[in-house]
C-alpha cells in the first residue's frame, strides 16, 4: 500500500514540476540587444552619442518590461521601455486549454520616448509567434509616433487593424497605452518630488 502511495506522489511531483516549467517558460523577459536600442536612440534623437542606463527596480515596475533612461552629455533626454508581449498560445489562438497546453507565443519590442513621455519610435525585434508578423512593418508601427498618455489609441480608429494579426495588433496597442500611462505617472511624480 505504501509503495502505491509513493508512486502516486512521484507522479504528482512530476506533474507539478511540468506545470511550473510551462508557467514560467517565457517569463525570463525580453531579448533585445541594448546596442541596437542605443543605435536607434542616437538616430531618433539626432545625437552622436547616447548612453542607456537602467532605471531602478522599483521605478516603473511592470511585468516583462525593463525601463531605461537615455542620457546625452549628462542630461536625461528620453526613456526606453523594452517589453515582451504574449499573443496567442503556441498551436493557435483558438486552441483549447489543457495540461498539455503549449506556452504563450510572444514578441519583444521597444519604445523610445522623449523626455516628456511622447512616443518617438516603436520597433518589434524578436517576433516568436506564428501569426501576425505584419505588425513588424515600420510603416504600420509609425502610427504610434506622437502617442502619449493624453492621446487615445483605439484599434480601428487611431490604430489601423490588420486582418490576420488581430491578437498582435490589440496586444501591442494595449501594451503601448500601458507604457505611456506608466511613464506619464512617473514623470508627474518626479515633478512633485523636485
Amino acid at each position: 500500500m505504501t509503495g502505491k502511495i509513493y508512486n502516486n506522489s512521484i507522479w504528482i511531483i512530476f506533474l507539478l514540476a511540468g506545470l511550473l516549467f510551462v508557467a514560467f517558460e517565457n517569463k525570463q523577459g525580453p531579448e533585445i540587444p541594448l546596442s541596437k536600442v542605443e543605435k536607434e536612440a542616437r538616430r531618433i534623437l539626432k545625437f552622436s552619442s547616447v548612453s542607456i542606463h537602467p532605471l531602478s527596480d522599483n521605478v516603473l515596475k511592470a511585468e516583462q518590461t525593463v525601463w531605461y533612461s537615455l542620457i546625452h552629455e549628462g542630461k536625461k533626454t528620453g526613456f526606453v521601455a523594452v517589453s515582451r508581449v504574449e499573443s496567442c498560445r503556441a498551436g493557435g489562438c483558438d486552441a483549447g486549454f489543457g495540461l498539455d497546453q503549449q506556452p504563450f507565443e510572444y514578441f519583444d519590442y521597444f519604445v523610445i520616448f522623449s523626455s516628456e513621455g511622447e512616443v518617438l519610435k516603436v520597433n518589434v525585434f524578436n517576433y516568436q509567434a506564428t501569426r501576425g508578423h505584419e505588425i513588424m512593418s515600420h510603416g504600420w508601427l509609425r502610427q504610434f509616433k506622437g502617442a502619449n498618455a493624453n492621446k487615445t489609441l483605439v484599434v480601428g480608429r487611431e490604430i489601423q487593424a490588420i486582418s490576420g494579426a488581430t491578437i498582435s495588433v490589440n496586444a501591442i496597442t494595449a501594451d503601448i497605452v500601458l507604457k505611456t500611462s506608466c511613464l506619464s505617472k512617473y514623470l508627474a511624480d518626479s515633478l512633485v518630488l523636485q
